[in-house]
């Protein structure tokens, strides 16, 4: 699926490290279609040169904030969806693992975009869900990709995570992360200010990232 296969007016692909992608015919930029999951940052970690200082021991000190769930225990994306993503990240670690892909943190403008069209992106989940079934026939991963459509949740992003996004030339938070993860009433169209060096903090805090074209 390096190719795009488009799916009305969408396009999606898999990236470098197997990730979904996507974008909207008249957008000049790809964004993946969740936060970073553990696969993906495991993928990542692979791929990091020794002297960025992404080692086992800093690896486990992520998994202590947010442990990681078995991707064959699908059933806990109804109680603990949190699991299965990549969260407790500083922003300046997302930036560096990105620069590895040639990809950034989206701004808030195309964080943005995104939010608008999520109730278009849930209307194709079937067919997505369809094509995803003859790319990936076999792998793991899609039994994943699969339950995250079926329970609605794809992009996650009216409920999910606080993310790094750009704004003004800095990074801020943007979101609303599950309610069961941190009860709250947020929009998650506005920027939020929080202590990142809260452990509790930083276990809802997820990113995703764009590519420009």
């Amino acid at each position: 699926m390096a190719v795009g296969i488009e799916v009305g007016d969408f396009v999606f692909k898999l990236d470098e490290i197997g990730n979904l992608v996507f974008k909207l015919k008249s957008w000049d930029f790809w964004i993946s279609a969740l936060p970073l999951t553990k696969w993906h940052l495991e993928e990542l970690l692979i791929l990091a040169p020794k002297d960025l200082g992404f080692t086992d021991n800093w690896y486990r000190e992520i998994l202590k904030l947010n442990p990681r769930v078995s991707y064959r225990d699908l059933e806990k994306l109804s109680t603990e969806p949190w699991g299965f993503f990549a969260t407790g990240l500083y922003s300046s670690e997302a930036e560096k693992l990105l620069k590895l892909l040639e990809g950034r943190l989206p701004t808030r403008e195309q964080w943005e975009s995104l939010f608008s069209i999520s109730p278009r992106l849930r209307e194709i989940s079937g067919k997505l869900e369809e094509i995803l079934a003859e790319v990936l026939e076999g792998e793991l991963i899609l039994s994943f990709y699969q339950a995250v459509l079926k329970r609605g949740l794809f992009p996650l992003v009216e409920e999910g995570f606080l993310e790094y996004v750009y704004e003004d030339g800095a990074i801020k938070l943007i979101g609303k992360p599950f309610y069961d993860l941190y009860p709250n009433l947020w929009n998650p169209l506005s920027l939020r200010e929080v202590d990142t060096s809260s452990p509790l903090m930083r276990r809802m805090i997820s990113f995703r990232y764009v590519f420009s074209l």
